[in-house]
């Protein structure tokens, strides 16, 4: 290529490039929304005007000229105008205007006029009047408010209400078929008014059941208690399918409704069920450590089995094993549900264990049989009898006894309630236990004991990402009946270590003995706080205070200080729950506590 060519090609080149970037910034500007009459837009169209524009959007790519600046505000005008109106506001006014620059100064003055108020809304069915049957509804049932704001998405919202409304009292296949929407500019109010055809009325028809494999279908049905013959409605529709989910049995649950109604006006449903694989294996891996001249313990495996829907109407046999250095159990489980009632559960228990701590060794055998009722969608009552077999040695220097040996009877009851949205990793919701346990030590020296105990946990996410969730828990526990010697050892309220008041070890708070070491005590209170971080994705940052005491009393009498400790966590969230690692020291501990506990598991602290 000849110099002068290129010469050429490269001034052709550098016009080519240079041109558009000078004609855009020619035509680069600011968009600025302006209330007419000054002060402020209404709070609900504050955020919303620069939301919708358009020309806000594109404000960092200017137009190629005048003409192509002006349709960008034509088309927002649009834009603004249904945003406005939206919000109520039916008779707004915008005016705009640029002025030069550079930048250019595009100025949009909005006059949004007064809000207009929901002045009536009805409904219109194909005859003029409701189907036979069909309740009137409220406008409340719907979201309507008359007098209030007439605004686009309550409206929008309110037709999704009437639909559900009318499936569910018996209008499977109800629609709406048309909205007529009208304003009076001179009472600021705006009547709507909806078209609806409700279809054919319909009950429940037969049921028919596909996937089954290990269940029993008898039972199912059962359970389901099917309404046939009941007038439809989709709400029953759903709240049957959730409770398919709640027995754990299937990994998917659809109820798919035939296309019409038969020509007796039911409406045949088939439910199809995909079950889950019956056997469940888990395993488990912590450790809590100290350290005090370089020791470290603390240790632990749990490994669980379970069997689900062992004879094909949702039992389950579950075992569970722990093994660690200050307990080692064996534990069977049978539930059967639905037992002599539905939404009963018989609940078997037989356990083994063998614990060591520096306040107590126990070996113990027991067995449990008991029934659980929920009484709401929350609360849950149980209770039952047990039977335990018993050895404990209280280590207390100064009696010459040993260990001694217990049958203790108890008839143990609970009222619990937990309405938390993950039992593992809990944002929102409360969970809290009363548990009553009176027992008698059969063939001993001692005299009926009731244990009364309180546990209770609250969770707070300020906003939706859930990227911050405060939680609080506490724990309040009395005996009474008997003295602390009375009492065996294991019974006793302990506190101190990872489930309790971290930064101490394990069981340590409360009386000592002459070896420096706990006896534990007839009354105990705990509270602790935590403040949780998702720093991202999976990965979170906890800090916490915990503090309690165990006192001698049957009831707390505050007479020691309550002892606090404080520290840091690291979150590593899995589909499992969290895994967590947690570094804990002593506020205002004893000479005896060593600076710094460290503690590993999977789930949060409460």
């Amino acid at each position: 290529m000849q110099p002068r060519a290129a010469i050429g090609l490269l001034f052709a080149l550098l016009v080519l490039f240079a041109a558009p970037r000078v004609q855009a910034d020619e035509f680069s500007y600011q968009v600025t929304f302006l209330p007419a009459g000054g002060g402020d837009f209404p709070p609900e169209l504050a955020d919303l005007l620069p939301a919708v524009s358009q020309l806000k959007a594109l404000q960092d790519r200017p137009p190629q000229s005048q003409a192509g600046l002006e349709r960008r505000v034509q088309n927002d005008l649009a834009l603004l105008d249904e945003a406005l109106r939206s919000e109520g506001y039916y008779a707004s006014r915008i005016d705009w205007r640029i002025e030069p620059g550079p930048p250019l100064q595009v100025n949009l003055l909005i006059d949004s006029g007064p809000r207009f108020v929901m002045g009536d809304f009805a409904v219109e069915f194909p005859d003029g009047v409701p189907p036979a049957g069909l309740p009137k509804p409220d406008l409340g049932e719907v979201g309507i408010r008359l007098g209030e704001p007439a605004r686009a998405a309550e409206v929008l919202a309110a037709e999704r209400r009437m639909t559900d409304f009318l499936k569910n009292n018996g209008f499977p296949l109800a629609k709406i078929t048309g909205r007529r929407v009208a304003v009076e500019l001179s009472t600021k109010e705006m009547q709507v008014t909806l078209q609806v055809d409700p279809g054919p009325v319909a009950t429940f028809g037969p049921l028919a059941i596909e996937g089954l494999e290990r269940t029993d279908e008898d039972y199912l049905r059962r359970r389901l208690r099917w309404p046939v013959g009941e007038r439809y409605s989709a709400e029953r529709l759903e709240q049957i399918r959730r409770d398919l989910v709640a027995m754990n049995l299937f990994d998917s649950v659809a109820l798919d409704t035939a296309a019409a109604p038969a020509a007796d006006g039911t409406l045949p449903t088939t439910l199809k069920v995909m079950e889950r694989p019956p056997r469940t294996v888990s395993l488990g891996v912590g450790f809590s450590t100290q350290y005090d001249g370089g020791i470290v313990d603390g240790f632990s495996l749990e490994a669980s089995w379970e069997h689900r829907n062992l004879f094909g109407a949702g039992e389950s046999l579950r075992f569970d094993g722990t093994l660690s250095f200050p307990l080692q159990k064996l534990e069977a489980t049978f539930r059967k549900p639905d037992f002599l009632e539905l939404r009963q559960t018989l609940v078997l228990t037989a356990s083994a264990s063998n614990e060591k701590t520096d306040a107590y060794e126990a070996l113990s055998l027991l067995g449990y049989g008991g029934l659980e009722r929920p009484l709401g969608k929350y609360l849950t009552l149980s209770g039952g009898a047990s039977l335990e077999l018993l050895r404990v040695d209280d280590l207390d220097p100064t009696d010459d006894k040993g260990a001694e040996n217990y049958v203790i009877a108890a008839t143990p009851v609970a009222l619990r309630w937990d309405d938390r949205d993950d039992p593992l990793n809990p944002h929102r919701g409360v969970f809290a236990q009363l548990l009553l346990t009176p027992s008698l030590a059969l063939l001993a020296e001692t005299t009926p004991f009731l244990t009364a105990e309180v546990t209770a946990s609250t969770y707070y996410a300020p906003w939706d990402d859930d990227s911050l969730v405060l939680a609080v828990r506490g724990r309040l526990g009395a005996i009474a009946g008997g003295s602390l010697e009375a009492v065996p050892a294991s019974k006793r309220f302990y506190a101190g270590g990872g489930g309790s008041v971290r930064g101490y070890q394990l069981h340590s708070l409360g009386p000592l003995d002459a070896n420096d070491e706990a006896t534990g005590g007839l009354s105990v209170f705990e509270i602790g706080f935590e403040a949780r971080t998702r720093l991202w994705d999976d990965y979170g940052l906890v800090a916490f205070v915990e503090g309690g005491q165990v006192y001698e009393d049957t009831f707390p009498d505050f007479s020691e200080t309550p002892l606090f400790g404080a520290g840091i966590g690291l979150r590593y969230f899995t589909e499992l729950g969290p895994i967590r690692l947690d570094i804990a020291t002593p506020i205002n501990g004893r000479d005896r506590d060593p600076a710094i506990q460290f503690y590993v598991s999977i789930g949060q602290a409460f």
